[in-house]
């Protein structure tokens, strides 16, 4: 089962991009060129876009809070998303959707400032940037763009692809690429399992509901993309933490075969266990608990009486459990666990690439003991260090005080600034490598590019900290993937974004990275990462986190 702290990543990474919102937030106002809106036909009806203009003069088309599927209320909560409703009129797709339901500021979130304005249960829809050549050649299959649809993160529980820091129009215009990004449901709403659901489905599972959404919205890209200049053959879906998740559990789930055809994963984290159907359902707070937390315990009809309570007690009711994707076997969405299907070779034979952060686990680390009102830093006690490693481990692992203890030793307090990072050290590696586990077994099936985020200068969200250094912290890639950096610019970050958005575009093309250095397939016997940095200094370089350790640790097959 997860632990806690994975649980806690969603709230991690909505700190970070709460404390550097205020600096993304013109983003969100980029200047509109002059071009006249441009509508497009798709299946349910027509929308207008409206224009905006990238860093590099790019004219480009966005169409944002497009409905992909029916809104998700009263007898569809916790079925499969239906499809959407026709539009009587043509829609102006110029405002983002609403996030879909989690804690937000007005009801007092402590995530930050970028959680949504507003949260709702009708919140299935999705955007579209597009450059302008694109919608002019869009009769032309010849002239179709490659297309890359992005999955946020937030541990399952929170973010919104209306966040400035994920807008498409500089990815687009640099990319000469099509850019979609989609809403899904989170926590509870989008992710409980339990007895009572799957005896209303006739698949008899439950849970995995912000997987099927997302699956909604790629089935829409396969029908409407052409119309916005889009190649239907060439989609790259991509995303980053549960969004990279996402993406492992779409590789792997037979209901996705086609919709895609390469596959990306920042920070995915892709070969760490997921539950089982039968372990989510027994979950503390969670599956069949969650009924008496409603107060539908005693219901003659548990499932309908849950569709029938409001939204706010839901979320209430939540906020204490741990909701993402579930292993729900053969009739389900996941047969098989992601890494365990990696191995086997049962997933969607494509070109992928994966890679993470060379510091994924200070943003974590930091969150529980340094950024909180009252910080509580871990003390360079070894009994204390042992506990501290053992919170953030697999728990199967950390109930063995043999191995905490190798772990220890392997990582003293007195080799770090402080013992807090050296914790972050440990659980740096530990994330780095579920991700490298997973790069390692699909390299054996297919055409695998993997990578290592490792930026001297990265956006500063964070008060320094004494003894403490966050370095390429997770999600700190974020904004040189979509080029949405600050004006003036991280110091080498427009050069690295260059770089990386070549990487992306053309991998999403082509099934390859295209840009200098040339960047080779990874060998699973050389573990060799392409390690982005800035200032010319990227290169392919051997994997640095003792992922040798950690897999006879934690993947010991």
């Amino acid at each position: 089962m997860r632990t806690g702290q994975h649980a806690a990543q969603g709230v991690v990474t909505q700190v970070w991009f709460g404390l550097i919102m205020a600096l993304c937030l013109s983003l969100a106002n980029a200047p509109a060129s002059a071009q006249q809106s441009i509508t497009v036909a798709i299946d349910t009806g027509l929308v207008n876009g409206s224009p905006a203009i990238a860093d590099n003069g790019g004219a480009v088309e966005k169409f944002l809070g497009i409905p992909y599927a029916a809104p998700p209320v009263g007898a569809l909560r916790w079925v499969a998303p239906q499809p959407p409703l026709p539009l009587q009129v043509p829609l102006l797709a110029n405002q983002f959707g609403p996030g879909c339901m989690q804690a937000t500021a007005e009801q007092g979130s402590q995530s930050g400032p970028t959680t949504p304005p507003g949260a709702s249960e009708d919140c299935l829809t999705l955007n579209v940037w597009t450059p302008v050549t694109a919608l002019e050649g869009s009769a032309r299959s010849d002239s179709r763009l490659p297309v890359m649809v992005f999955m946020h993160g937030g541990a399952y529980v929170t973010g919104w692809s209306g966040f400035p820091l994920y807008g498409g129009t500089n990815l687009a215009a640099r990319g000469n690429v099509v850019v979609v990004s989609m809403n899904y449901r989170l926590g509870a709403f989008g992710f409980l399992a339990q007895s009572a659901l799957s005896a209303t489905n006739p698949a008899g599972v439950s849970g995995n509901y912000g997987l099927l959404d997302q699956r909604a919205a790629l089935q829409w890209v396969q029908q409407n993309i052409a119309g916005f200049g889009g190649d239907a053959h060439r989609v790259m879906v991509f995303g980053e933490s549960a969004g990279g998740g996402s993406v492992c559990a779409h590789l792997t789930s037979p209901g996705s075969a086609g919709l895609f055809s390469r596959a990306g994963a920042q920070s995915g984290f892709c070969g760490q266990p997921l539950p089982t159907l039968t372990q989510a359902i027994a979950a503390p707070g969670g599956g069949d608990s969650f009924a008496a937390a409603i107060g539908c315990s005693g219901a003659t009809n548990v499932a309908a009486c849950e569709r029938s309570v409001p939204a706010s007690i839901i979320l209430g009711a939540s906020q204490t459990a741990q909701f993402g994707p579930v292993v729900d076997g053969p009739s389900g969405f996941l047969p098989l666990d992601p890494l365990t299907a990696f191995k086997a070779g049962r997933f969607h034979r494509m070109p992928v690439l994966f890679g993470g952060n060379k510091d994924e686990g200070t943003l974590f680390v930091a969150l529980k003991y340094l950024l909180h009102p009252s910080p509580n830093p871990v003390p360079p006690d070894p009994t204390a260090y042992a506990t501290a490693i053992a919170s953030f481990m697999n728990p199967v692992a950390a109930s063995n005080p043999s191995i905490v203890q190798q772990v220890a030793s392997l990582y003293p307090f007195t080799n770090y600034s402080s013992p807090t990072q050296g914790v972050a050290a440990v659980y740096g590696d530990e994330l780095a490598c579920y991700t490298e586990a997973a790069i390692k077994a699909l390299s054996t099936h297919t055409l695998t590019y993997g990578y290592q985020f490792a930026a001297q200068n990265v956006i500063a969200g964070f008060p320094p900290i004494p003894g403490f250094t966050f370095g390429t912290y997770h999600g700190s890639e974020l904004p040189f993937v979509f080029d949405n950096l600050l004006t003036p610019a991280v110091a080498g970050g427009a050069d690295l974004s260059a770089l990386m958005i070549r990487y992306w575009s053309s991998f999403a093309g082509f099934g390859f990275p295209v840009g200098a250095p040339f960047w080779p397939p990874y060998v699973a016997s050389q573990r060799d990462l392409m390690e982005l940095r800035e200032f010319d200094q990227t290169a392919v370089g051997p994997s640095q986190h003792n992922c040798v350790f950690w897999d006879a640790i934690n993947d010991p097959t």
